[in-house]
This record gives structure tokens, C-alpha cells and sequence, in this order.
């Protein structure tokens, strides 16, 4: 089925195919980018919880200001074909723009997707953006494309998913029991939504070291910066896509100092699937059984304030055998393979 919609004055045409970046405040072409996103899912993803749409919806329309979004239309006449996704970090990584290229299912293998990229190419560069990052399912349509345009595979992921069920929620209890004796002297704090204004800058200095250190293989990520405005920044972004994001961190008793968190968003348009995000300790406090202790305080707090919840899928590299030896003890199993892509300009 062609999605109708209409072309922005100030686009270009070439070959046939017309080119337009996408106004944010356009709600009928950004409607048309949200079905073109919806369909591919369906096809690249077929397993994975529904498409959320107000998710995306939140992306474009209200944008990381620290890591903002332009969104690249390919057309011929009123059919929308593919839709490129560049964000460019503005505070670190200068000269890194993450890209996604999604080409409407049946419109490929027509050289549509290698076209975008080459808009994309010129885009980037203009914008003194050098390297190219993406992430993809491999095998998939995606790595297949990633391989022709010269891409090199810098990280490689496996995701693994966790079905919610009364054995979960007895290996937790399990775990959560056999790692406090280690943690004595530190008190598990949970919540929902903004971090504390008490815990703000410790939360801000170890999402900063989630880019130093956490395995990157051969990724060439430069350390974020981050301070308490960039949490509040994610924040907002996470509040307008509509995410339900449930918090636990370690505290310190004596410093009081935040010694680790970890974080599991959940949609509120489909409050069954939940995904894990970050984890991290701080390298002087580990040896303690946090990492056990705060991911399973916050799945038992994530599942009282989310009842519905039935899954939860968490990416890992490959190589980080203790946090997977974490999630493998929770119950997660490996569900598929992601491969981080960086192509040179």
C-alpha cells in the first residue's frame, strides 16, 4: 500500500527519487515515517515486542538536545521509500553521527537504501562527521547492507531475553538473599522516574563511565561528558517518548556516595515489555555483589510498579562475561545477535 503524503517546499529531486528532511511539527509526514518504521519491524524484528509507536513519535518530536536527530525522506512521487535517522552528539564524539536507513520492505533491493547513503555521506560530512556508527540484528537485512557499504564490525552484542514468570521471581528473591551479607554497608534506594536531586551527580559521573568502562571491542567511542544537565536532558526525552523508566542504585553508607545503579524502561503504550538499560558499579566498590543485588531489587521493583510485565530483553557485548553470568543467573537466555557497525568517511 503507497502512504500518501506531502512533499516539503525546499526538497530536492534526483534520479527520480526526491529527497526532504522531515519537519518535526509535520504530524501527517511524521505519521508516514511511523508506518514506514512500523512495517519494517514487523518484517526485521518479527519477534520482538510490538513497534511503539509513541516512542518513535517522542524521537522526532522532541529530540536529545545533546544528541539531536535530523530525519532524511526518499520519495518517488507520493510514496514514501526509505527514511534516514542521522543524530550528531554535540557535547563529545564531534566527529561520530549514529545512522539508521530504513527502506520500506517491499521497495528494496533497488538500490534505494545505497542512494540515502549517499545523501547521508554528504550530510555527515558537511557536518564535519567522519564516522558513521550503526547497530543491527545479524544475520538481517541490515548487516547485510552494513557489509556492502565497507562497514567494519566494531562490537558485537548478544541480546538476551527474560520471561517474567513465578520462576523469575523466585531466582531473583534467591539471588537478591544470597548477595546482601556481601553488601552490608550499603543501602538500596528504588524509584520511578527523575533521579533525586540527593543522588543527581553521582548519578551523572557513572553514566558518564558507562563510555569507559563497559567492554567496546573496537568501537571507537570517545568518553561522553556528562553532568547533571544531560541526565535531566534524558530525562525529558524519556518522559516525552513515554517510557516508564524504574531506577535502583547503591549507596554508600559511610560516603555516601552512589555506588552503582541500574535502569529498566518500560512503554507505557505496551507496559508488557520491558528494556533493560544501563548497569554499571563503580570500579571502587565492586566486589560487593551489586551488580546482583541492585538487578534484582529493580526487577522486583520494576514488576510491583508494572504488572503487567512479561518480558525484559538487555543487550551485553559479547565479552562481558560478568554481567551476563549476572543476567544468565536471573534467568535471561539468549534471544539474537547484534552486531555495532563504524564505516569510516
Amino acid at each position: 500500500m503507497e502512504i500518501q503524503w506531502r512533499a516539503r517546499p525546499g526538497g530536492r529531486s534526483d534520479g527520480g527519487m526526491r529527497f526532504d528532511w522531515l519537519d518535526p511539527a509535520d504530524a501527517e509526514t511524521t505519521e508516514a515515517v511511523l508506518d514506514l518504521w512500523q512495517a519494517a519491524h514487523r518484517v526485521d524484528l518479527p519477534r520482538d515486542p510490538a513497534f511503539a509507536r509513541q516512542d518513535a513519535r517522542g524521537r522526532i518530536v522532541f529530540p536529545n538536545p545533546t544528541e539531536p536527530a535530523r530525519f532524511l525522506l526518499a520519495s518517488a512521487g507520493r510514496e514514501l521509500l526509505a527514511v534516514a535517522e542521522i543524530s550528531t552528539p554535540v557535547l563529545d564524539n564531534l566527529c561520530t553521527a549514529f545512522v539508521a536507513i530504513t527502506t520500506r520492505p517491499y521497495a528494496r533491493r533497488r538500490g534505494i537504501g545505497t542512494r540515502v547513503w549517499e545523501e547521508v555521506v554528504e550530510y555527515c560530512l558537511s557536518n564535519g562527521r567522519k564516522l558513521v556508527m550503526v547497530d543491527t540484528v545479524d544475520p538481517g537485512a541490515g548487516a547485510s547492507f552494513a557489509r556492502q557499504l565497507g562497514a567494519e564490525a566494531a562490537l558485537r552484542d548478544v541480546r538476551r531475553r527474560l520471561v517474567v514468570d513465578a520462576a523469575a521471581r523466585t531466582r531473583a528473591a534467591e539471588l537478591a538473599a544470597a548477595a546482601a551479607p556481601a553488601a552490608a554497608g550499603y543501602a538500596v534506594h528504588s524509584f520511578l522516574g527523575p533521579v533525586p536531586a540527593q543522588w543527581l551527580d553521582g548519578m551523572a559521573e557513572l553514566m558518564g563511565r558507562m563510555s569507559t568502562d563497559v567492554p567496546l571491542q573496537d568501537l571507537a567511542w570517545e568518553p561522553e561528558v556528562f553532568d547533571a544537565a544531560r541526565v535531566r536532558s534524558r530525562e525529558a526525552v524519556d518522559a516525552a517518548c513515554g517510557r516508564h523508566v524504574f531506577t535502583t542504585i547503591a549507596v554508600h553508607s559511610t560516603s555516601g556516595a552512589v555506588a552503582g545503579y541500574t535502569r529498566i524502561g518500560v512503554p507505557t503504550e505496551d507496559p508488557t515489555a520491558g528494556w533493560q538499560h544501563d548497569t554499571l558499579v563503580d570500579p571502587e566498590h565492586r566486589g560487593h555483589r551489586l551488580g546482583v543485588l541492585l538487578k534484582t531489587a529493580n526487577l522486583a521493583h520494576t514488576m510491583a510498579r508494572a504488572p503487567g510485565l512479561t518480558t525484559v530483553l538487555t543487550w551485553n557485548a559479547e565479552d562481558n562475561r560478568h554481567m551476563i553470568a549476572v543476567n544468565e543467573a536471573m534467568g535471561f537466555e539468549v534471544f539474537d545477535h547484534w552486531v555495532e557497525w563504524q564505516r569510516p568517511l
